[in-house]
């Protein structure tokens, strides 16, 4: 058992003034403030793992040393920000922001001056409603509002880690104290001794338009980010005394187009009333710079920032395939003529990336009387998931779909070819496999090809479904309570996978340390979280 004491509080201290006048046509608002917030945080645990007695749940009747922690931290945010806006007739508007920040996480080791730990991020947005410039328009009985906005910001984050993560600090080491000598061990992650802040800078434009008096709305939106200092997890080799580094390493741009279609009302029949709503987004990235010299860096999980490359790309073991271009045989997997076996390319092959490219919403609603159902899904695609620890879990104990597909006997290996002795490869239709059943399924030639574990990303979700019944208002007259609803709902209940996926939702939560998380994402684990469905009723009341 471990017993813990936990002590934190944040204090925040905020102090704004808001103005709003008029001068002729022109409308002035704005704000200016500014922001302290300090952190403080205490916690101290004590704890073993090999008790004397099971049944008496004490750390003092323990075997060997106890575990003990003790943690103290304090960080302090300094925020200064304003803001001022104008428009005109209520037809051309125009707003400018800014923040400036002083974060005590960005302080360097040993001394540092107020700039070292200073960022200031500002923005400007304008809209044009062109709809109440152009006289008559709003009246139009089929285009009735116009409005072009744009916008340019900037926005920063101090660092993504607690407090002190930059300084080198040590803890005990395994099996010490060892009598009376001490022992210490360094964490096996490094941070930089002065860290940089990630900024974000966000270019957009967009066009609203509405048709038929509002009941046909359409929104179309554009954007362009361009990611600087943004931190990686970088896999470091062991010799080094560091298994991972946090960088500043990657430089990103992201760019998306997002439309929104709204039917408000589709339908409308007496009191039946039919809304629709669907919304789409394409969305690419782009690793445009590393560190200096860089090209490409392991980020863990096969993920891999590569300038040039989607962020982030998936590079792993794969077969040997005859990889010729042009050939008849292309990405065919090689086998050897005799036994039949496949063998691993001592190459990583890139495998698609781990971020979805489009992305569909859908909601529907239904109102009629007192009665209301909505229903909410959504659909991705486009992104590659890794449930290599899953899939050899079930190959390695012959429980999984692929271990049965061939019968458990000797198989001919699919879409493969072999070398016929001459250096011509043919194709294979009657050399099969020297192993079969669990001895080829548990075996290095299968699980150490981690694309046999690759599977599309994609799903699509039944989001919620959801009922109301709000009583008639005839039923309270002169009662105090005035009205009440009631109301079902469902969430996440149904989900569709395309056929590559025979392993898990691709939206799967890991179990406490078993996830993989991050910029890392993309690779299941073994100990995957089961998708869990909701269900909830309520009742409301009004007074």
């Amino acid at each position: 058992p471990t017993i813990a004491f936990n002590d934190g509080n944040r204090v925040t201290q905020e102090f704004f003034a808001n103005f709003n006048t008029k001068v002729k046509n022109i409308g002035i608002n704005g704000t200016l403030g500014t922001t302290l917030r300090t952190s403080v945080g205490k916690a101290t645990g004590a704890g073993s793992i090999n008790l004397g007695f099971s049944e008496f749940q004490s750390i003092a009747l323990r075997q060997g040393e106890p575990n003990v922690s003790v943690i103290n931290y304090q960080t302090k945010l300094r925020r200064y920000f304003g803001r001022l806006g104008l428009d005109y007739k209520n037809m051309i508007f125009v707003e400018g922001t800014g923040s400036y920040d002083t974060d005590s996480r960005l302080a360097p080791v040993g001394s540092f001056s107020n700039s070292d730990i200073s960022l200031f991020y500002p923005g400007v947005n304008a809209s044009l409603v062109i709809s109440k410039m152009i006289p008559g328009l709003e009246e139009n009985k089929f285009i009735n509002y116009i409005k072009l906005r744009g916008a340019i910001t900037k926005t920063g984050n101090a660092t993504p880690w607690s407090p002190y993560q930059n300084t080198p600090g040590f803890g005990v080491a395994t099996f010490f104290p060892f009598g009376s000598t001490l022992g210490y061990l360094a964490g096996t992650t490094i941070f930089p001794a002065k860290p940089k802040p990630e900024f974000v800078k966000n270019k957009e434009v967009g066009l609203e338009l509405g048709f038929l008096k509002n009941r046909i709305s359409v929104e179309a939106n554009y954007y362009s980010q361009d990611n600087t200092n943004q931190v990686l997890n970088v896999s470091l080799s062991n010799t080094t005394g560091y298994t991972n580094a946090k960088v500043n390493a990657g430089s990103f741009t992201n760019r998306g187009l997002e439309l929104d279609l709204k039917l408000t009302p589709l339908v409308k029949i007496g009191q039946l009333s039919v809304d629709f709503k669907i919304n789409y987004a394409h969305q690419t990235n782009e690793v445009t710079s590393l560190l200096d010299g860089v090209d490409q860096l392991g980020i863990g999980n096969y993920n891999y920032a590569i300038v040039g490359k989607s962020a982030f790309t998936l590079l792993m073991p794969d077969y040997k395939r005859d990889r010729t271009e042009g050939s008849a045989t292309y990405g065919k997997v090689i086998v050897d003529r005799i036994t039949g076996m496949p063998t691993i390319d001592p190459n990583v092959q890139e495998f698609g990336h781990t971020m979805p490219d489009d992305l569909v919403g859908l909601n529907l609603n239904l109102t009629f009387k007192g009665f209301t159902f909505g229903v909410t899904a959504e659909y991705r695609t486009g992104n590659q998931i890794v449930a290599d620890v899953l899939g050899q879990y079930l190959d390695d104990n012959g429980i999984s779909q692929r271990s049965a597909a061939n019968g458990r006997r000797a198989f001919v290996f699919p879409n493969s070819v072999y070398d016929d002795g001459s250096g011509k490869l043919v194709e294979n239709s009657n050399v099969y496999t020297k192993n079969y059943g669990r001895s080829f399924y548990n075996a290095a030639s299968n699980t150490d090809a981690i694309s046999n574990y690759v599977a599309s990303g994609a799903f699509w979700k039944l989001r919620e479904v959801a009922l109301s019944y709000t009583m008639p208002s005839r039923f309270f007259k002169g009662n105090t309570i005035k009205g009440v609803t009631f109301a079902i709902t469902g969430r996440n209940l149904l989900t569709w996978l395309p056929k590559s996926n025979v392993w898990t939702d691709p939206e799967f939560t890991g179990n406490g340390n078993n996830a993989y998380s991050g910029n890392a994402g993309g690779r299941s684990t073994g100990y995957n979280l089961p998708p869990t469905r909701i269900f909830g009723a309520n009742v409301v009341f009004t007074f």
